[in-house]
């Protein structure tokens, strides 16, 4: 009869409703009597494999079948989905879930749903990223504006280049694109000035962070990031002449640091040609 097995299938399925209990959900390479979730040091970029034990209910006749989906607590989309029927019963079940799905912050809580039909939500489990110092892999940063021999100096260097800038009006750095890069890591570059052409101490500014965001395409055109340090007054004046600066960068991802760069190093001489002073605007100019 047409639509029989569809009403055989939600007349089991509701039966098999009464009493369902979950247990929390578990993962792959976390200690279970962890209670912050640490998960493994490589989860920002290979995600993670959600453990769900057997639920009481699982379907017992052919024709019955249960969904799991997987949430971040908050969000009201599930992150991962799978069907289950009597042919894939098993003591618990693995699910992934991608690297791209997690949230951008260093803990969070996640949840899975049953339904039998009816939903029912397991307790939560919090995770945990790892916090470890990133392996210094990323190219350093290139400063655009500097001469061959690394020095930025009153005069622009490359006039040619319409997006140059004087030296008091920013200096600009760019971060080399990297195929390892994904679609809202977040860089954040340290800027320091220092009282010597080597970068040793002593320091003339203490560290200044500057962040720029990874886009889709960046990635597609396999753009450089950009950033220019300012104001002029806190960031690059403290530096007169036979000074240099600083810059490293660090990727994050979902809030937990990945990888970063070596450093680079600008040499700045802002000592105005034929006189005692240092270029501060472009008043010496006239």
């Amino acid at each position: 009869m047409p639509g029989s097995k569809s009403r055989k299938s939600a007349v089991a399925a509701s039966a098999l409703d009464t009493g369902i209990l979950l247990n929390a959900p578990g993962v792959e390479g976390v200690d279970p009597g962890d209670a912050s979730g640490t998960l493994p040091i490589d989860a920002p970029t290979n995600g993670l494999v959600v453990k769900v034990p057997r639920w009481p209910a699982f379907p017992g006749v052919p024709g019955v079948e249960h969904t799991v989906n997987i949430y971040i607590v908050g969000s009201a989309v599930s992150v991962a989905r799978r069907a289950y029927s009597i042919v894939d019963d098993a003591a618990e079940f693995f699910i992934p879930v991608a690297a791209l799905a997690l949230p951008n912050r260093p803990s969070f809580e996640i949840i899975y749903i049953v339904r039998t039909p009816n939903p029912t939500t397991s307790p939560p489990r919090r995770l945990t990223f790892k916090v470890a110092e990133p392996p210094t892999v990323l190219k350093e940063p290139v400063f655009p504006d500097a001469s061959l021999y690394g020095y930025i100096i009153c005069r622009k260097n490359k006039p040619s280049d319409p997006e140059s800038l004087f030296i008091w009006e920013g200096i600009r750095i760019f971060i080399p694109f990297d195929t390892r890069f994904q679609e809202n890591d977040v860089v954040t570059l340290v800027w320091q000035g220092w009282a010597t052409l080597n970068i040793a101490p002593p320091a003339l500014t203490v560290p200044a962070s500057f962040t720029v965001t990874v886009t889709a395409a960046d990635i597609r055109d396999r753009n450089s990031l950009r950033i220019v340090i300012q104001p002029f007054v806190t960031w690059i004046k403290p530096m007169t002449a036979n000074h240099s600066a600083s810059a490293t960068y660090t990727l994050l991802r979902r809030g937990v640091a990945i990888f970063k760069s070596r450093t680079g190093l600008v040499r700045l001489d802002r000592k105005i040609p034929g006189e005692s002073g240092f270029c501060e605007n472009s008043s010496w100019m006239k």
